[in-house]
């Protein structure tokens, strides 16, 4: 089937004094392409202009001092004139932009207040900051792109207020570009032009920031990197593995079928793409997946090998959906077929798990917990190790219990997100950064349960611990859940579970969603 263009994300021009650009030549398309701004210092903050006043004020300090003797007394006369010669010698030798039509009203009493200015520029201040929203926007806007080889593209792009710095100092900017094929230039904003060529090298875009407060080397600036969908064959087949059978997703909702819920629902969603046209079901309940016979027709599709784009007027796909498979598998867990698969709605990213086999999905919609201690089901999930498709395989099982199962002098509720694999020690420090938030909810006895993972510093948003699996020795992660001394499970309730990722991953890994079952045990 053709290769179909990719319609591409407009993003807002944000305006933000600081941030300027200056003329961009492109190099080879092999070779990383610089840019620099070398943009000038503001008069105040001029290295130059400050060593200046300071030595100034140093000088005036002691002319103040009364004099104890005529000799003395023609000793600071010179001094003054000595001084006012020196005086008159530096402004003349400083640049012409740094001069400052103030600098000879500054009396005494900003002495002080210049020091603390200077304390702060060297102590207190801190290096540019990203604008998340403007960063997930321009993100969102370049992953869309329709990269085909040898087909040109020419997308233009402004990263003003990318950047800014809470002590409103000026800002120099730099990136650092490297696209097979590709280049990058300087015209009434940035504009991305050429044809991409399919090969192994290695890509980049990296913006960087920094102020005149940390120096020249490399920690001073901050940087940000964007990741550019990889190249597609021009010459790819409709072999689209969504295409042709029914696909199965988890979704979750705080308003499901007329409801409305204190925490986030999960349930199944069904697809089915064949001869260009789409159909769509939504669950009926939390515990199992649509059927063939719930499926209707919503719009159209577009597909080639790694790619489709769904066109819907149904309302709850308001924009073209844009489904990208990042990797296809057959599950080691017995789930048949599974399908990584990042879908962006138009507004944001979503990365899924998408299963061909009902019975399989509807298994994260049952998991049974609770009658014995740790009682779970584990799933396969992966995390990414780079921007290009590479993955670690790991497992994630949730449990609910009552800790008595453990301690009968024990009277509370634990529940853990568990995070294993049979290769590589998942710490912590890995795990954690690709998360926003844990979270889990259902109805209790007494009234609705809503539990989230908050470490104990008060600062990261989830709590982390670490153990030894002892039947691989590997190091594995799990995150903890606190319940309140008055929540309390029903026997047969279901509970939602929830991992998302920050937004700045939900394009690499996947947002784990499982329905818990739990099942009050029997004490002896």
């Amino acid at each position: 089937m053709k290769k179909y263009t990719l319609p591409l994300v407009p993003v807002a021009v944000i305006l933000m004094a600081g941030i300027g650009l200056y003329s961009v030549h492109s190099s080879p398309s092999d070779k990383t392409l610089t840019i620099k701004n070398l943009s000038q210092p503001k008069a105040k903050n001029s290295p130059e202009h400050d060593a200046f006043l300071t030595r100034f004020h140093r000088t005036e300090a002691s002319i103040e001092k009364k004099a104890q003797s005529e000799q003395r007394e023609k000793e600071t006369i010179k001094e003054e004139d000595a001084t006012t010669i020196n005086k008159t010698s530096m402004i003349q030798n400083l640049p012409q932009d740094t001069l400052n039509t103030e600098s000879d009203e500054y009396t005494n009493q900003d002495s002080s207040k210049l020091k603390a200015e200077e304390k702060s520029g060297h102590l207190g201040n801190q290096k540019p900051k990203v604008n998340k929203e403007i960063h997930q926007k321009l993100q969102t806007m370049l992953y869309a792109l329709d990269l085909t080889q040898s087909t040109p593209i020419n997308l233009s792009f402004n990263i003003s207020g990318l950047f800014y710095d809470e002590e409103d100092d000026f800002i120099t900017t730099r990136i650092y570009f490297s696209y097979p094929g590709l280049s990058l230039i300087n015209k009434n904003g940035l504009t991305l032009v050429g044809s991409p060529i399919k090969n192994e090298k290695e890509t980049n875009f990296i913006i960087s920031a920094k102020d005149d407060h940390h120096g020249e080397g490399e920690e001073a600036w901050t940087h940000i990197e964007f990741t550019l969908p990889s190249i597609e064959d021009a010459a790819a087949t409709n072999e689209n593995a969504l295409v042709g059978e029914i696909i199965y997703r988890l979704e979750t909702t705080n308003s499901f079928l007329g409801q409305d819920y204190d925490y986030e629902v999960v349930y199944c969603e069904a697809f089915k793409f064949i001869n260009d046209t789409a159909f769509y079901a939504s669950s009926t309940n939390k515990q199992t997946c649509p059927t063939e016979k719930q499926l209707t027709q919503i719009g159209n599709y577009q597909a080639d090998k790694q790619q489709l784009i769904l066109t819907s007027t149904h309302s709850s796909f308001d924009a073209d959906q844009h489904w990208q498979i990042k990797l296809a598998y057959e599950s080691s867990e017995e789930k048949g077929e599974s399908l990584l698969t990042t879908v962006h709605n138009g507004k944001q990213f979503e990365t899924y798990t998408i299963l061909k086999n009902k019975q399989a999905m509807e298994s994260r919609l049952n998991v049974v917990t609770g009658e014995y201690p740790y009682q779970m089901e584990k799933f396969e999930y992966f995390f990414p190790t780079d921007k290009s498709g590479n993955y670690i395989k790991g497992t994630t099982g949730m449990y609910m219990m009552d800790s008595r199962l453990i301690d009968p002098s024990w009277a509370v509720l634990d529940s853990d997100l568990n995070i294993n694999s049979d290769t590589h020690d998942m710490r912590c420090s890995f795990v954690l950064p690709f998360y926003q938030s844990s979270i889990l909810g259902g109805q209790g006895a007494y009234a609705s349960i809503t539990t989230s993972s908050t470490a104990p510093n008060n600062i990261d948003p989830i709590e982390c611990e670490e153990r030894i699996n002892a039947n691989n020795q590997k190091r594995f992660a799990y995150l903890d859940l606190d319940y309140s001394y008055y929540d309390e499970l029903v026997d047969g309730g279901i509970y939602s579970y929830v991992l998302k990722p920050k937004p700045e991953f939900a394009h690499l890994i996947e947002e784990f969603k499982v329905n818990l079952i739990y099942h009050a045990p029997t004490f002896d």
